[in-house]
Order: structure tokens, then C-alpha cells, then sequence
């Protein structure tokens, strides 16, 4: 139990839950339609509720995220739970209130050097809490603590009928490319300055020819 979730350090407003002591700098409490949700690091003993989490969710979802009729096991959870600043970060959004349901997940991975700038990032939603704001919140909280860790572009694969997904890119208020690619749409975002652009051609054109040797790497095997 973390220190702004102790039995005695917690108040109600109404029939929510707030924290009493200030929260961690790696945390927020967002406010979304269904209340307010934490949002924090991942550590590793998340792994158990992420992997319930994922395997509450409906095939449509499960198929949009990963591209395939996919639960991640506890393995790769603790994974993202042990991310430094140096591979990347991992966020759970989490309920408020004594049951503390992981209700999100966003995670970056960093490129190797000299590309480090770079990262593809990915994010799950239960399916109660999707169209309620909590993607949005939960990748605005992504992007900033990424800018602050010296990520300057941000990359998803997405599926063309994904379209939550895409209107959540869409409105992400960061300038944002978009290339299509066999059955694939590459996202980038620029967390930083407007990408001119010929730098913005040449980002997409290697994030496309990446994804499509992806796409076909997973079609053969």
C-alpha cells in the first residue's frame, strides 16, 4: 500500500475517495465522467491486476490493441513494472476508493542510441472506462513525463477501424503524422517543437517501412 493510500490517510467526498497527503511527482488524479482515477507509476506488483484487467476485456478491445485475439501473461506486466528512465515508463490508472481497481495502462519503450529521442508507446483502456476521458488523461500525463525525460517523438501502430483510438491521436493537442500502411495506420506525435516538413516525410517513411516489415514478419509466422 502506497503512502497516500493508507487506511487513516483518506477522506470522502460524497462517495469518493481522495487522498490526504500530496501525491508522488509520477502521479495525478484525473478527473474523468466516472470520478476521479489515479494515475502512477507501475511497479511490479501490478502485474496480477493488469493481467485480470486484460483478461476482462472484450475481444474487440483486446484485438484493436494488440492486433490480435492477445492477453498478455504476468511476465510481461512485471516487465513494464521494472522500466527505467532509460528503456522507459509505464502509468496504471487506477479507481479511487478501498477496492483500487487498475481500470488503464500507458507505457513508452525507447529506441537504443542514438535514437533515444524515439518511442513507441502503447495504451489499454477498460472497456467501462472508455469514451470517459481516461485515455486522454492518461496519455497527456504520458507525453509530459516522456518530454521531461528527453523523448521528443512518440510512435503507435494503430488499426484503420480503431477509430476511439484515432480520434483520441486526432485531438491529443501535439502535432501529430500520420502514414497508412498495408492494414496499419503509424501515429507519430512531436512532443516538442513542429516537426518541419521533410523531417516529418522521413520520420514517417521509416516508421511505415518498420511497421510494414512488422506486419509481414507477424504474416508469415
Amino acid at each position: 500500500m502506497t503512502p497516500y493510500q493508507t487506511n487513516t490517510d483518506q477522506s470522502f467526498v460524497g462517495d469518493t475517495w481522495l487522498p490526504l497527503r500530496p501525491l508522488p511527482a509520477e502521479a495525478t488524479l484525473a478527473s474523468t465522467s466516472t470520478g476521479p482515477v489515479l494515475i502512477r507509476r507501475a511497479v511490479p506488483d501490478d502485474a496480477v491486476r493488469l493481467t485480470e484487467m486484460h483478461r476482462r476485456l472484450s475481444p474487440l478491445s483486446r484485438y484493436q490493441r494488440y492486433m490480435a485475439p492477445y492477453v498478455p501473461d504476468q511476465a510481461e506486466m512485471e516487465a513494464l513494472g521494472r522500466l527505467t528512465s532509460d528503456s522507459g515508463e509505464a502509468f496504471v490508472a487506477e479507481s479511487v476508493g478501498p477496492a483500487k481497481h487498475i481500470v488503464g495502462l500507458i507505457y513508452y519503450i525507447r529506441s537504443k542510441p542514438p535514437e533515444s529521442d524515439r518511442a513507441e508507446f502503447g495504451v489499454t483502456v477498460a472497456d467501462d472506462f472508455q469514451g470517459k476521458g481516461l485515455g486522454r488523461a492518461m496519455l497527456e500525463h504520458m507525453c509530459d513525463r516522456a518530454l521531461a525525460n528527453g523523448v521528443r517523438w512518440m510512435e503507435a501502430n494503430v488499426l484503420p477501424q480503431n477509430k476511439k483510438m484515432l480520434h483520441l491521436l486526432d485531438t491529443c493537442g501535439r502535432p501529430l503524422g500520420k502514414h497508412r500502411s498495408m492494414d496499419c495506420v503509424t501515429a507519430i506525435i512531436d512532443l516538442g517543437e513542429a516537426l518541419d516538413e521533410a523531417s516529418l516525410i522521413c520520420f514517417l517513411s521509416e516508421a511505415a517501412e518498420a511497421a510494414e516489415r512488422a506486419t509481414a514478419a507477424a504474416l508469415c509466422g
